[in-house]
């Protein structure tokens, strides 16, 4: 459609080419964008939208672009939705997200990950069975294969508080049980190679292997009576990664015309969570009064209104500012 429509307009005079645009061609869209069901699509969203912003010519894409990113909550809605059942074992959340990475401005993209994708890879990691005898690494291929679209921050904290704590817990009793030291350091160096090179070398990765090196150690000596506690969880704060410019056509539009309304508190504080290395993620349970409970960082916190609540050591919820959350969470 996009590729007939334009070589029309180029026989037409602007003004045609505009009415055209805006009042037969927009409606048909947005009334495409409302109907559009993602877990129904025979031809993906991307693929007949996409190109309405992408590849008609610079007379007229200053006029459609706005309309089309006005329809970008929307369409991030219609995600949100569709990603509510979905287990990280599907490959389709991806195909579904990744045309959208440099489309969507940054933090919004970001926001739909870390809402409708990160947590469910949380559960993964901590339903993952560490089982030495008969290992199954499908739950671990199911989170790293979201490399490409998350920050490295975050893959890097999702391991470090759901895998190694676990991961290390079994390498400790397989230590103290006396094991055949060659079974051991292969099994070490078969996780090691799950990982690709990103991860295991940054440093609190290293730590985690680091620190299996020593237990190996012991273990072939025998002395495994007091083995050393494993590295505490530091959070890996954000890296400045050279990435494309994330998100050029929303933002783009944006700067032209601001759209959209102001951010939530929710929005506010998961951007403060960002910004300070944090996962801001919602998680199963809920209070006895019903209200969602999330962790940030080590905290378990509610959300009352524009209010946040932190649970104590009684586990009582006590109203808690940002600042002092982030001691609480470290």
């Amino acid at each position: 459609a996009i590729s007939l429509f334009n070589e029309w307009i180029e026989l037409l005079p602007l003004p045609l080419s505009l009415s055209l645009l805006l009042q037969i061609v927009w409606p048909k869209l947005e009334r495409a964008i409302h109907n559009w069901e993602p877990r129904l699509e025979s031809i993906p969203l991307h693929e007949w939208l996409l190109p309405w912003l992408q590849s008609l010519p610079p007379s007229l894409s200053p006029s459609l672009s706005p309309l089309l990113v006005l329809s970008f909550p929307v369409i991030r809605q219609k995600m949100e939705i569709s990603l509510q059942r979905w287990q990280p074992a599907d490959p389709s959340a991806l195909c579904i997200l990744k045309p959208w990475q440099h489309i969507f401005e940054a933090h919004n993209f970001h926001l739909l990950l870390m809402r409708c994708i990160v947590p469910k890879l949380s559960l993964c990691l901590e339903d993952f069975q560490i089982n030495p005898a008969n290992q199954q690494l499908q739950p671990l291929q199911s989170v790293l294969q979201w490399m490409d679209l998350l920050p490295l921050h975050t893959i890097l904290n999702l391991l470090l508080t759901s895998f190694f704590p676990k991961w290390v817990a079994v390498l400790h009793h397989w230590a103290r049980s006396g094991p055949v030291l060659a079974e051991i350091s292969k099994w070490y160096s078969g996780w090691k190679k799950q990982f690709p090179k990103e991860i295991v070398s940054h440093p609190s990765i290293k730590a985690q292997f680091n620190h299996a090196l020593v237990v190996m150690e012991k273990a072939a000596k025998g002395n495994t009576s007091s083995l050393p506690a494993p590295p505490s969880y530091e959070p890996v704060a954000p890296i400045v990664e050279k990435r494309i410019d994330s998100g050029r056509v929303e933002k783009a539009v944006k700067k032209k015309a601001p759209l959209g309304p102001s951010m939530s508190f929710k929005e506010v504080v998961e951007q403060f969570a960002e910004e300070n290395g944090f996962m801001f993620i919602p998680t199963q349970r809920r209070t006895p009064s019903g209200k969602l409970l999330y962790r940030f960082g080590k905290a378990n916190v509610v959300l009352d209104g524009q209010v946040i609540l932190c649970q104590n050591a009684k586990g009582d919820f006590e109203p808690a500012t940002l600042q002092e959350l982030l001691v609480l969470a470290s």
